[in-house]
C-alpha cells in the first residue's frame, strides 16, 4: 500500500501543471517534475545534484531589468531566513534565448522528512506578466511619476526616472527635462509646508501617502493634486522606488476654496466676517507669540445707524456699511485683519501695534468717515463712527482684548459719539 502511495505520488507530480523543484540543503537539486524542466529550460541529466546556481540559467527581478544573485533565490532565501516565500515574481532565462519565462514562486523549508529539504513549486504568469503595462502607464489619464528610493534627503532627491504622457500635458514638462530632477521643481510659494513634511515623514518610514497638494506648471501655474504614493519592493522585499498616482483636482478645489471664502466673509461689504476672523486671528496670534509681539484692537461702530435705515431705507443703510468698509480698508496695512461682525459693528485687528499706533489709525478713520457722503436722490447722506482701541501686548487672549476694546467704544458713545477711547 505505502509503495502504491508512492508511485501515485511521483504520477502526480510527474503530471501536475505547476513545477516542482525539491533542493537538498546544499541548495542541490534532488528532484525536478517534468513541468520544471521544461520551465528551466533543462533535462533531467542537467538538473539532478545541480547547485541552485547553474550556468544553464539565471533569474531576473520582476521587472527584468536586474538578475538576481543566488543569495536573492527563493531557495536561498527560505534557507537563509527559515520562512517561506509566497508568490515572489521571477523571470526564468538561459544564455541562447534570453526572452524570460515569468514565474510565480513559493518556497518552503519542509522539515518533516530527515534531512530536511526545500521545495519550491512555481506557476507560469508569463501571460499575464507580458501585458503592455507601460503602454497603459504611457496612455493613462491620470500623472504617474516614478522616483528612485534613494538619495531622499539631498536638494536633488528623491530623482525622477520616469514620468507619463499625462504629467507632460499637465505640468507642461516633458520627461527628457524632468529625468534626473527632483518633484520639488513643481513646488512654489503656495504649496503647504505641513502637507510636505506629511509625505517626507511617509517617505523616510518606506510607507504609503495621500494628500492634497499645491504645485506650479512650468510657466508658473498653479493646479492641485490628490497624490498618492506608495514604496515599490524589488523583489518581494527591498524597496528601490516610490510610484506617485496624481490625479488634478483644481477644480474641484479651487471649488471648495470659493466655498470656504464665500463662509468665512460677509457677503455685502467683502469684509471677513466673525467665522473668518476667529479663524485667521488665530495663526496671527500664535505667530505674533513665536516673536513675543503683541497687538491692537479697534472696534467700530456706526453711530445712529439705525436712523439711516428708518429714514432712508435698508438699501442706503447697506451702501454706508459698504463705504465704512473700504475706509477701513485703505487705513489697514497688508496683515491688517479687517471684519464686519454683524450689522453696524465692525473690528480691526492690527499685528505689532501698540495703543498709540492703534489710535492714530482709529482716529484716521473717524475723520474719513465723517468727510463721505453717500448720494441718495439728489441729497446726500454723512454718518459717523465711535471707536475703542485695545492693546494685548503679550497676544495671550483675544476675546479678553474684544471685550476690553467694546467697553472703549462704549465710552466713546456715551461721551457723545464721533470719537475714539
Amino acid at each position: 500500500m505505502t509503495d502504491s502511495v508512492a508511485v501515485d505520488t511521483k504520477l502526480l507530480l510527474k503530471h501536475l501543471p505547476a513545477g516542482v523543484v525539491v533542493h537538498a540543503l546544499d541548495t542541490s537539486i534532488i528532484y525536478a517534475n517534468s513541468r520544471a524542466l521544461q520551465l528551466l529550460r533543462i533535462n533531467w541529466q542537467q538538473a539532478i545534484g545541480k547547485q541552485a546556481f547553474d550556468p544553464h540559467w539565471y533569474l531576473m527581478d520582476d521587472t527584468g531589468g536586474r538578475t538576481l544573485d543566488v543569495s536573492e533565490y527563493p531557495v536561498s532565501r527560505v534557507l537563509a531566513s527559515g520562512h517561506a516565500i509566497i508568490e515572489m515574481v521571477v523571470g526564468i532565462r538561459d544564455f541562447d534565448d534570453p526572452t524570460p519565462t515569468w514565474v510565480s514562486v513559493n518556497a518552503f523549508l519542509d522539515s518533516s522528512q530527515s534531512p530536511a529539504r526545500v521545495v519550491v513549486t512555481f506557476n507560469e504568469i508569463s501571460h499575464t506578466h507580458r501585458l503592455p503595462f507601460r503602454e497603459i502607464v504611457d496612455k493613462a489619464h491620470d500623472v504617474v511619476l516614478v522616483c528612485e528610493v534613494s538619495p531622499l534627503n539631498m536638494p536633488n532627491g528623491p530623482r525622477i526616472v520616469y514620468a507619463n504622457q499625462a504629467f507632460t500635458d499637465l505640468t507642461g514638462y516633458s520627461m527628457a527635462e524632468v529625468l534626473g530632477k527632483t518633484p520639488r521643481i513643481l513646488q512654489g510659494v503656495g504649496t503647504d509646508r505641513e502637507s510636505l513634511d506629511r509625505i517626507r515623514a511617509a517617505l523616510t518610514a518606506q510607507q504609503p501617502v495621500r494628500e492634497t497638494v499645491l504645485n506650479y506648471t512650468k510657466q508658473g501655474d498653479p493646479y492641485w493634486l490628490d497624490l498618492s504614493i506608495f514604496p515599490l519592493h524589488e523583489g518581494g522585499h527591498e524597496v528601490t522606488h516610490f510610484v506617485a498616482i496624481e490625479r488634478d483636482v483644481t477644480e474641484a478645489k479651487l471649488a471648495e476654496l470659493a466655498y470656504q471664502d464665500a463662509a468665512q466673509h460677509d457677503p455685502l461689504t467683502g469684509l471677513l466676517n466673525r467665522r473668518g476672523f476667529d479663524a485667521l486671528s488665530a495663526g496671527v496670534l500664535q505667530s505674533l507669540r513665536a516673536i513675543r509681539q503683541g497687538y491692537a484692537v479697534i472696534a467700530v461702530d456706526l453711530d445712529y445707524f439705525k436712523k439711516v435705515n428708518d429714514v432712508f431705507g435698508h438699501a442706503v443703510g447697506d451702501q454706508v456699511l459698504c463705504e465704512l468698509a473700504k475706509l477701513m480698508q485703505q487705513v489697514s496695512r497688508k496683515d491688517d485683519l479687517c471684519a464686519r461682525f454683524g450689522g453696524e459693528e465692525f473690528v480691526l485687528l492690527l499685528p505689532g501695534a501698540d495703543n498709540d499706533e492703534a489710535y492714530e489709525v482709529a482716529e484716521r478713520l473717524r475723520l474719513k468717515a465723517a468727510a463721505v457722503r453717500v448720494p441718495v436722490a439728489g441729497e446726500y447722506v454723512s454718518f459717523t463712527l465711535s471707536a475703542g482701541v485695545a492693546v494685548d501686548s503679550r497676544a495671550t487672549q483675544l476675546s479678553a482684548t474684544l471685550h476690553t476694546a467694546d467697553q472703549a467704544l462704549y465710552r466713546a458713545k456715551s461721551l457723545g459719539r464721533n470719537r475714539v477711547q
